[in-house]
């Protein structure tokens, strides 16, 4: 006899509800059973006959309505705590998680959820197919990273068969009739697939058709980007082919104004309202009141200068770096995040780590890192104890879940100039819910009103610096610090010009008075005190704009004497020019494995102001078997990062650097003689080598 038989053919409100007290009481929903039959049965029979008393509102709407909730909260209860260990408090799910779930699979119409980042919003995703079995989800991501990092997730949960679908992936006969036949119950899916026929094909077959449980878009603010792909059309192409009730679901944790408005136009949403199969906003806060937030201005220059992240190895001790915070920072370029990295490495082994405790302690991760390896990078720094402290991190790679991070640093300006990317940056601190973190935000001087002239004009005299050359009354509280305030120069007042007309949020941000205010108003947070997880964040705990001292960060260090750059057309600017084309073809061939066509400077190999320093000893004033041991010890004396790897090489190319170089500066003495005679009709002088090997000039 088979299980569901063992089941009430004509249960009562009473049976129903008891069913569910047991069934909210697992730890899983596989392998687990209810007085003898599979849970999985269990959840099928209270399903179809809860839809039933929907139908016919049997028992009073709104005892059905809570019958329905209690039920998709014992789902979702169970499956939440599938890994909980003996002793320890079941999880619970939260009220617009279950809110959500409800909405889908009692057909109530699309639903938003707007919640913050760590909420648990994918567990939406997670729990419908073990309510409506024998159904399929089809989840759209955006962000190839962010599609296979919930694939690997899904994969994991027993009885759930995902199926990821995009660019990389065999799209065969065999993957398309396993997909009609029921073999896969999750489908994740990037937006350009939606434009190839094999998959519109799939969903005009009337078996794969009615198996659709909903259409999910996950991270929904960045359908704001389908645009420039020309995707958004084919979503609503894709709703025409589906039946009426299947729902739309989204999900996300910044959805601004602007990105609202398009997204009800252009995702393929009902419009929206109370009626059944409209649309409804389901809305927690998206406020992280155990994250303080802290704005600081860079240190004026225009060349990436990492002194201003030296206060993350604060209290680092040779032998117990893991007490550094667990920290992400965010760089703009790939070259920066390999320079940052270098950078923090040569800090940490004058704060004295072994070079190998530095290496382990500071992470690159970032998309052209193989998919394997970086896989390898976020399981060691996931860990509790990971030898892993601070990860350099660059875009498109954001999406880095690690619970026990302390601190996020965006550092520089944010490329897509959207303040809704800043927010998500800032929200994978203390992702646990439960300690206190940081994000800081470290855009350039110039942003900041506070470091110019009163009032709105721009002009001042154009002879005074903006920072760090006027007084000061505290340097660690960066813009708060400052005595007396500076002018703009000239290129200063374009940037600015240029910021507030093109990122006006990211503008008003930066010089809000509250950026946590400024930040949430923007994000349309609700005004009202009764939404979930609201909580008011105290003064000492919210910004450095609500109180200074929160943003107190140690001194950046001071600059190391700076050299000269050579002054074009001498021996020593053309030796620099061949210095830079071999640190140029070296740091290229070390990242030519990641096959990424843009081509890295030379300076991320050496600093230019090293590579000065050693122009000027291949200028052919030092003997030529003596320019070796020169070169060393400047690269020595610089704490050079890379002499293990490359100085024996750099030091046996220099009199090759020399070389060339001196016979560019003769070749362009020559040049310059040659001009000389075209414009004077004379005769140009003739240039001989010197026994020295150097070039004089004879008339």
């Amino acid at each position: 006899m088979s299980s569901i038989m063992q089941l009430p053919t004509n249960p009562t409100l009473e049976n129903l509800s008891l069913f569910i007290t047991k069934l909210g009481k697992l730890d899983g929903l596989t392998d687990q059973t209810i007085d003898g039959i599979p849970t999985q049965d269990c959840i099928k029979f209270l399903f179809e006959h809860i839809q039933s008393l929907t139908k016919t509102e049997n028992g009073g709407e709104l005892d059905v309505h809570q019958l329905e909730y209690d039920f998709v909260h014992a789902v979702t209860k169970a499956l939440l705590n599938r890994r909980r260990i003996e002793g320890v408090p079941r999880l619970q799910p939260k009220e617009a998680q279950v809110g959500s779930i409800q909405r889908i699979v009692f057909r109530r119409g699309d639903t938003i959820l707007i919640a913050w980042p760590g909420y648990g919003k994918t567990l939406v995703l997670h729990t419908v197919p073990f309510i409506m079995q024998d159904k399929v989800t089809i989840s759209l991501c955006t962000i190839k990273q962010r599609g296979e990092d919930q694939f690997n997730t899904v994969r994991q949960i027993p009885g759930l068969r995902p199926l990821l679908i995009n660019g990389d992936t065999k799209k065969d006969d065999h993957m398309w009739s396993d997909l009609t036949q029921g073999r896969y119950n999750h489908v994740i899916i990037s937006p350009e697939e939606l434009t190839h026929d094999p998959f519109l094909k799939l969903l005009r077959n009337p078996t794969f058709n009615q198996k659709i449980a909903f259409v999910a878009i996950d991270d929904l603010h960045t359908v704001y980007d389908w645009q420039k792909m020309h995707i958004t059309p084919k979503i609503g192409k894709m709703r025409a082919l589906l039946p009426k009730d299947v729902p739309w679901f989204g999900c996300t944790a910044t959805l601004s104004k602007k990105t609202e408005k398009y997204v009800l136009t252009k995702a393929g949403f009902r419009p929206k309202g109370d009626s059944i199969g409209e649309l409804c906003f389901i809305q927690t806060t998206v406020d992280r009141p155990n994250i303080s937030i802290v704005v600081q201005p860079l240190v004026q220059g225009k060349r990436p200068d990492f002194r201003r992240l030296r206060f993350l190895l604060d209290g680092i001790k040779p032998k117990a770096p893991r007490d550094i915070e667990k920290t992400i920072v965010y760089m703009n370029e790939l070259h920066e995040v390999v320079g940052a990295r270098q950078y923090l490495m040569s800090e940490a082994q004058d704060l004295g780590l072994s070079p190998s405790q530095a290496e382990s302690l500071i992470r690159n991760y970032h998309a052209d890192i193989r998919p394997n390896d970086r896989q390898l990078l976020y399981d060691n720094f996931v860990q509790e104890d990971s030898p892993c402290r601070i990860m350099v991190v660059c875009p498109p790679v954001i999406d880095l879940d690690v619970p026990d991070v302390k601190r996020v640093v965006q550092f520089g300006q944010i490329a897509s100039g959207d303040l809704a990317d800043l927010w998500r940056r800032f929200g994978r601190a203390v992702r646990d819910g439960k300690t206190q973190g940081k994000a800081f935000f470290f855009p350039p001087y110039w942003y900041f009103d506070r470091l110019g002239p009163l009032g709105d004009t721009e002009w001042g005299s154009i002879e005074t610096p903006n920072l760090n050359d006027g007084p000061v009354v505290d340097a660690e509280l960066g813009q708060f610090g400052v005595a007396r305030r500076g002018y703009w120069m000239m290129p200063d007042r374009i940037f600015r010009a240029d910021l507030r007309k093109a990122q006006p949020d990211i503008y008003g941000f930066v010089n809000a008075k509250c950026f946590r205010k400024y930040a949430l108003e923007f994000l349309q947070e609700s005004t009202d005190d009764g939404i979930e997880d609201k909580t008011v964040v105290s003064l000492q705990l919210c910004c450095n704009g609500c109180h200074h001292e929160l943003g107190r960060i140690s001194k950046v260090p001071p600059r190391l004497p700076f050299g000269t750059q050579p002054e074009e057309g001498t021996k020593a600017w053309f030796a620099w020019q061949e210095i830079n084309a071999f640190c140029e073809e070296q740091v290229n061939k070390a990242f030519a494995f990641l096959g990424d066509p843009i081509r890295m400077p030379g300076c991320v190999l050496m600093q230019s102001n090293m590579q000065w320093e050693v122009a000027k000893v291949c200028d052919g004033i030092v003997a030529p078997d003596k320019i070796a041991e020169k070169v060393r010890d400047i690269l020595r004396n610089n704490k050079w990062d890379f002499l293990e790897e490359f100085g024996d090489m750099f030091c046996t190319e220099a009199l090759v650097i020399q070389r060339k170089a001196m016979a560019k500066y003769k070749g362009h003495l020559e040049a310059q003689e040659r001009d000389k005679k075209a414009k004077r009709g004379g005769y140009p002088f003739i240039f001989e080598d010197s026994e020295e090997d150097d070039y004089i000039c004879s008339p």
